[in-house]
């Protein structure tokens, strides 16, 4: 089993002045904490002030780069879709047995949420504070080892 390699994002001196490398590095940073503090405290009783001040920035910050609460949770959730998708693809591509796809898959799922620079939020963590038109942006996909995906 090849073991399944993911990172987080990193620059070079050149990107530092690449405004579209800067904003992705600020949403992808207040992603990761916000979906920890959704999976460590709840979603309705993390507020943006708290995940604001956990990255040093303000809530105007959060509203500028990610938008309000509802935005952050459904983009926390999109951002834990795409992370899954990436595993899964990497594990298909697996040469061997199917058997050894799904442990590859496994073991690297696990460590993304142990791992305080991907932590995803939980996929079923809070679903329900969703509204209605953001859950209809995730559907189930069985045929990806049976996990949620992105409509």
């Amino acid at each position: 089993m090849k073991k399944i390699d993911f990172k987080a994002p990193e620059g070079s001196a050149a990107q530092a002045f690449d405004r579209i490398w800067i904003t992705d590095v600020k949403r992808t940073a207040i992603l990761r904490q916000a979906s920890r503090l959704f999976n460590e405290n709840g979603v309705d009783t993390t507020t943006l002030d708290e995940i604001a001040s956990q990255i040093g920035a303000t809530t105007g910050a959060l509203y500028h780069y990610i938008g309000g609460k509802e935005t952050l949770v459904t983009q926390c959730y999109l951002r834990a879709s795409q992370l899954s998708i990436f595993i899964i693809d990497r594990a298909l591509e697996q040469p061997g047995s199917r058997l050894g796809a799904v442990a590859a898959y496994e073991q690297a799922w696990t460590q993304a949420q142990m791992r305080k620079d991907v932590a995803p939020i939980s996929q079923l963590a809070s679903f329900d504070a969703l509204s209605a038109s953001s859950k209809g942006r995730f559907r189930i996909c069985p045929n990806n080892l049976g996990n949620a995906g992105v409509g």
